[in-house]
């Protein structure tokens, strides 16, 4: 898809940042410090760091609760945010949220399961302490600091990332990408895919360290094995 602004047109030069050795299917990404990723690799269970400057990569969390059951959803690490000092990493197939401390160093701490017994893609996070997690299903599940879930229906299938309004006007709503059950065998195979809008009674937190390298901006893609940046350039 070629992006569009009013008034000017955008072309998009795609480059391979690196090609990551051992890599699954990388899905996940999120800016970890300046010119630095975190990328969750949903097949080889690995959380990896990423420079941008010299294209090295290498393991950043390797762990058991990465891993998903024998038997079910052969997903791993699939959503990645940073909050308060921590990763929060979604493990599909094993149905938790872990949290992860982000160490002085930049290290990965301890990881902890965060919330469980749920099957979530990608989520947000709202400034009063809730995740709105996707799950494919046709729901946004919120979890609450006190452990307590409420289900916000989507009338979709397939819902699988989530993000709050960027401006004043939609800053209490989150919108839902959904690919209308793309991966669900539906019968009649899948729908369209769409973007449903819901309100909240919350605004988004924006994620930590989420600054941009130079050059700047940038489009960051996880796709199979490797890492693409994608330039904006503005012509008239």
């Amino acid at each position: 898809m070629v992006p569009r602004s009013t008034g000017s047109r955008l072309t998009v030069t795609p480059t391979v940042a690196t090609d990551i050795a051992g890599a699954g299917f990388l899905n996940g990404v999120t800016l970890f410090s300046p010119g630095t990723l975190l990328v969750a690799d949903d097949t080889a269970d690995v959380v990896w760091r990423v420079d941008l400057g010299s294209g090295s990569a290498r393991p950043w969390l390797t762990d058991s609760l990465l891993i998903p059951p024998a038997g079910g959803l052969p997903i791993g690490p699939n959503g990645i945010k940073l909050l308060s000092g921590a990763a929060y990493i979604s493990i599909t197939g094993a149905g938790t949220i872990l949290r992860v401390p982000i160490l002085p160093d930049g290290s990965a701490g301890t990881p902890e399961v965060w919330a469980s017994s749920l099957q979530v893609d990608d989520f947000a996070s709202g400034a009063d302490g809730s995740v709105f997690a996707a799950t494919q299903m046709g729901e946004i599940i919120r979890l609450f600091p006190d452990g307590s879930r409420t289900r916000l229906s989507t009338g979709t299938l397939g819902d699988a990332a989530v993000a709050f309004g960027p401006t004043a006007a939609d800053s209490q709503d989150i919108y839902v990408m959904n690919n209308d059950g793309a991966f669900l065998g539906l019968p009649g195979g899948p729908g369209d895919a769409s973007i449903v809008r819901l309100s909240t009674d919350t605004t988004g937190v924006t994620p930590e360290s989420q600054v941009v390298p130079e050059p700047s901006p940038l489009w960051l893609v996880g796709a199979g094995s490797c890492v693409l940046i994608v330039l904006r350039r503005r012509t008239s």
